[in-house]
């Protein structure tokens, strides 16, 4: 039996002493591969679509009824509802037993509310450790991924606390006691946001020392252990510690969401986003409206629409038309946005306005530009430079009218009435 520290033998020691007679202390290769990748936790986060300005929270759900997900199957879409797009990631891995038990497929449709809210779901194999790496926060229950996060000096709450899971003595035990708790019943930011303020490492830090008796050392105890049994002479190379690999990019979800926007001075406009489905209510002193993507795949979010982005790749290299198109279909629209670069948009609105929008500084996506865009048209001014914040960022926007020979003629719902043959 292999164990990790000299605690884990001692318990067994005290538990079955025969057990004893056949265990080894070799140290956790799985902590001294986190430990050996925190010089990659920026590529990782990257890989995670987190800009470094975004907090990446990391929900980690053991198997069983009184798992997280047993207990609180909701808290991720409470903490999505809770949490702007912009300012916080939401990561979700759940054990491999959930996904074994239930299937893939089952688990990833009943996954698919989470993903639509904009909360990446880890693939069972690997993707949990570089998350763990990449975490501002760990969020979880009494499952070793919780453990191995305070040892890797991650931020941890716990969301939920079920010790008879556990040996009364063990380190994982006296973590669930000394580690912050979260309250699902109260609003949440403000409780995460504590915690990676202060993460009281202090409060453990000895309680994950007893993770490893080996720190560093298990690839080298465990092969030679392997090969002792084997009867086979070691390689003379000597053992390495794998990294944890770059994970694969969560699948793309189309920025569907409620957006709040407030104008400053009549050029700042600052701009919020929530998961649609989620996040409805007014702000107070600004206006909100629903941006959604035009692969979205919920039509009635769409037919709902107050503005729609498209690539110039879902345009077919048309995007005036498709503008036009776009604004004819949905009669409830107000603008149509084709993203042409990175940095460019091409907006137009119900009356046959076309803008176009190119950022100078800063990186922000088309449908936060058309949000910025919206709001300013609804104050009744389109400076031809403003400054978009999205999040903790600042961005500056050029925006230019566009002359058209031929105006564009948009088809509503009251003119397609009005060329019906009974009129």
């Amino acid at each position: 039996m292999v164990l990790s520290s000299d605690e884990q033998l001692a318990r067994l020691r005290r538990y079955y002493p025969p057990a004893a007679d056949v265990a080894v202390v070799a140290g956790d290769p799985c902590l001294d591969r986190l430990n050996a990748s925190h010089h990659l936790r920026d590529a990782y986060r990257a890989a995670l679509g987190v800009e470094p300005d975004r907090r990446l929270v990391v929900l980690s759900s053991t198997w069983g009824s009184r798992s997280l997900d047993g207990r609180l199957p909701g808290l991720a879409l409470q903490l999505a509802a809770e949490l702007p797009l912009d300012r916080y990631a939401l990561v979700l891995a759940l054990h491999p037993n959930v996904w074994h038990w239930h299937s893939p497929y089952q688990v990833r449709a009943w996954m698919a509310p989470y993903r639509r809210a904009g909360v990446a779901l880890l693939p069972p194999e690997e993707g949990w450790q570089a998350a763990v790496v990449a975490a501002d926060l760990v969020v979880g229950d009494h499952g070793s991924v919780m453990f191995y996060a305070a040892a890797a000096d991650r931020p941890i709450a716990f969301a939920v606390v079920e010790p008879s899971e556990l040996d009364p003595a063990s380190p994982m035990a006296r973590l669930l006691v000394a580690a912050p708790r979260l309250d699902p019943s109260q609003p949440l930011r403000h409780q995460l946001d504590a915690v990676i303020r202060d993460p009281q490492h202090h409060r453990y830090v000895h309680l994950t020392a007893e993770a490893s008796s080996a720190p560093g050392q298990s690839a080298a105890l465990i092969r030679a252990l392997l090969y002792e049994q084997l009867r086979l002479p070691e390689p003379s190379a000597p053992a390495r510690t794998p990294i944890v690999p770059i994970p694969r990019s969560p699948d793309p979800t189309p920025v569907t969401a409620t957006v709040m926007t407030t104008v400053h001075h009549r050029d700042v406009v600052a701009v919020e986003r929530y998961p649609a489905a989620l996040r409805l209510d007014d702000p107070p002193d600004g206006v909100t409206h629903l941006s959604v993507a035009w692969r979205h795949d919920d039509p009635q979010l769409l037919a709902a629409a107050d503005t729609v982005v498209a690539t110039i790749e879902d345009t077919a290299g048309r995007p005036r038309r498709w503008i036009r198109s776009a604004l004819g279909r949905l009669p409830g629209c107000t603008l149509a946005a084709v993203a042409l670069t990175a940095s460019t948009s091409l907006i137009g609105t119900r009356s046959g306005q076309l803008f176009v929008a190119r950022v100078t500084v800063g990186a922000p996506d088309a449908a936060c530009v058309t949000a910025g865009v919206l709001a300013l048209l609804a104050n009744r001014s389109t400076p031809p430079v403003f400054t978009l914040v999205v999040g903790a960022r600042r961005h500056r926007v050029r925006l230019t009218p566009v002359a058209t020979t031929h105006p564009a003629r948009i088809r509503t719902r009251r003119t397609a009435e009005r060329e019906r043959p009974d009129h």
